[in-house]
């Protein structure tokens, strides 16, 4: 069963900082180690927004300290980037245009405005399993826990 991380960028990455990040993370999950004993890492970069790290827990579980050093590399990566991997105020959704997003505090008035619907498919990035986002990621808004932030229609 793969562990899984999954970083959420404020903005879209381009192109060239995907080509630039991917051999970084690449490196990384290659070299990633928990109390000695290397990890079978991975990592994928979808909808140039999300940054998911992988480790097969079967083989050997990350640990805090590992965990740790995953940490430090996405914000040496934001920081590098000036991007923000860490703000849990913003919801990132689908519409027909693309990836859009949106904030906690913003949420219900873009639901009033139309920008964004209870059945708008919305990335919930709290999973901790590969399995839980296979069928659920995204998943409309009614069906996450974002949806407390709205008032039922």
């Amino acid at each position: 069963m793969n562990r899984i991380w999954i970083y959420q960028a404020d903005r879209n990455l381009t192109n060239e900082e995907v080509t630039e990040i991917d051999p970084l993370l690449g490196q990384f999950t290659r070299s990633w180690q928990a109390h000695g004993h290397p990890l079978k890492a991975s990592f994928e970069i979808l909808h140039n927004r999300f940054i998911i790290i992988k480790v097969d827990n079967e083989i050997y579980a990350a640990s805090g300290c590992s965990i740790d050093k995953s940490v430090h590399l996405i914000q040496e990566l934001g920081r590098k980037l000036d991007i923000n991997f860490f703000n849990r105020e913003q919801i990132t959704f689908l519409t027909e245009e693309g990836v859009q997003h949106s904030t906690l505090s913003e949420l219900e008035n873009d639901v009033i405005a139309g920008k964004i619907s209870h059945d708008s498919l919305v990335f919930n990035n709290t999973f901790e399993f590969e399995e839980q986002i296979r069928d659920s990621w995204p998943a409309p808004l009614q069906n996450t826990p974002f949806s407390r932030f709205i008032k039922p229609s």
